[in-house]
């Protein structure tokens, strides 16, 4: 779901506000008036304006926390809707009362975008209709959206771990780590392995602090050692002994990372990929230790 930061919202109401001044503003109430007038006497002509509606938004604030906003405005053609929505990249409006009603799974209820002034109710209040999607829908998008970013992740994942270890694949079945009577102990976003080394692989949405750094280099630990006792012996922790464990993070806003929080994830021995763009690389570079003809095998990571 996709929501507008406040400055943006502000402005798309502050703009459809400052294409009326005040003459117009006195010719609204005068059309108002005969509009009025008109609908009392049983004219079925439809209504293009004003249109004073009230709408509501999900929206972040500076520091990226989600709050709710209703702002009164007031369309005096159907320009102006249409440049109101065009802003704030919406298909239409929905009633309130009807967004409530197909959220709490009322089947009778149907979609009814307003994206034409004649359909809007003076004084009702709206939802943008790219806050209209169900909770359950929103889910089954994030959740998509989530694999495939984890899958982009693996893919990057892959590609450099075959420079340090050729034998290098993907191994879903690893992911989930059980205890001797099946019970889940552990689960990892993704795993490559070879048959030296075994990379653990952590994907985050959003970066929230040092501590994702330390969960991921934690469960890298925890797994080395579950892979030497006897009691897990014939789990799947069994698959990664002997392995050197190389825990791998990415968020998705990682540009933010300063000095101090990259020299935590160096001093956890956590490899640390960002997004450039549209590809996905490690935030380290492979440099060659000294000599021409050592093998890519022997490079080694530097922050």
């Amino acid at each position: 779901m996709r929501f507008l930061p406040t400055a943006l919202w502000s402005w798309a109401v502050g703009l459809i506000a400052s294409l009326k001044g005040p003459s117009a503003k006195e010719g609204s109430a005068a059309n108002s008036t005969t509009s009025g007038s008109a609908t009392t006497s049983g004219s079925a002509a439809p209504d293009h304006g004003p249109k004073v509606v009230y709408v509501e938004r999900a929206i972040l604030d500076r520091n990226d926390d989600q709050r709710v906003v209703v702002s009164e405005v007031t369309f005096e053609s159907q320009e102006d809707l249409w440049e109101f929505l065009r802003i704030i990249e919406s298909p239409g409006l929905v009633l309130k009362e009807e967004y409530e009603l197909m959220y709490k799974g009322d089947k009778e209820t149907k979609e009814n975008l307003n994206n034409i002034i004649s359909t809007l109710q003076t004084g009702k209040t709206y939802r943008a209709a790219d806050n209209y999607t169900s909770t359950k829908a929103m889910r089954q998008q994030l959740m998509s959206l989530g694999q495939a970013h984890e899958l982009e992740l693996q893919e990057a994942v892959l590609r450099h771990g075959l420079l340090e270890d050729p034998t290098c694949a993907p191994q879903p079945e690893w992911c989930v780590l059980t205890d001797a009577t099946g019970l889940n102990e552990m689960e990892l976003d993704a795993v490559i392995a070879g048959d030296k080394k075994a990379y653990l692989v952590s994907y985050k949405p959003t970066y929230e602090g040092v501590r994702m750094f330390k969960e991921i280099a934690t469960k890298a630990s925890m797994i080395k050692h579950k892979s030497m006792q006897e009691e897990y012996a014939g789990t799947p922790y069994e698959y990664f002994k002997g392995k050197e464990l190389v825990p791998v993070f990415m968020a998705e806003n990682t540009a933010k990372l300063d000095a101090a929080a990259r020299s935590v994830c160096r001093s956890q021995g956590v490899r640390l990929y960002r997004r450039n763009g549209t590809a996905i690389g490690p935030w380290a570079s492979l440099k060659r230790p000294e000599g021409a003809t050592t093998p890519a095998s022997t490079m080694r990571w530097v922050l």
